[in-house]
């Protein structure tokens, strides 16, 4: 019978592909699943198995292979949604240096992403969510920081270009 198709998992921000959990595979013997469009062979043991490395924006459909050579029916379409996209460093704009009547700088950061995103302050971990594509950083005392931006996919970014506040003298 076709292998059948289980959960499928998305690409992450750390792993471009996806995979597949199979049930279903003959569990006696050694199988070889191959895969649709590209005759990818994955081979193993056991009646279920997790298929890993597949590629988004194809539609795949799986046969397996038993060790009497019968080949299955192909299975049902699996289609791995497309990967999260990747996060740019915060762009550093307007740095507002501390003065003697206000004692604290900020600086002006755009290139953040559309929808729900986390601001993290590094070194102290500060964080601050946000909507925005621009944003403000205020109150910041005087000392070297840089800033990374988390999404709905729990993506980060790389830190943006360092930004040094100096302490009022």
């Amino acid at each position: 019978t076709a292998p059948k198709v289980g959960k499928i998992f998305p690409p992450t921000c750390t792993i471009a592909t996806g995979s597949v959990i199979f049930s279903g595979l003959p569990s006696t013997g050694t199988w070889t699943v191959t895969r649709y469009p590209g005759t990818v062979t994955t081979t193993g043991t056991g009646s279920v198995d997790t298929i890993t490395g597949i590629p988004s924006g194809t539609t795949y459909v799986y046969t397996v292979k038993n060790e009497a050579t019968c080949i299955s029916v192909p299975s049902t379409d699996v289609v791995i949604p497309a990967p999260p996209p990747v996060l740019s460093a915060p762009v550093i704009g307007k740095i507002t240096q501390p003065v003697f009547s206000v004692p604290t700088g900020s600086v002006e950061l755009s290139g953040l992403p559309a929808g729900s995103w986390v601001l993290t302050r590094l070194p102290e971990m500060v964080t601050t969510p946000g909507t925005t594509t621009t944003y403000k950083v205020t109150g910041l005392p005087g000392g070297a920081y840089t800033f990374t931006i988390s999404n709905a996919s729990s993506c980060t970014s790389p830190p943006s270009a360092e930004v040094r506040i100096s302490t009022p003298g």
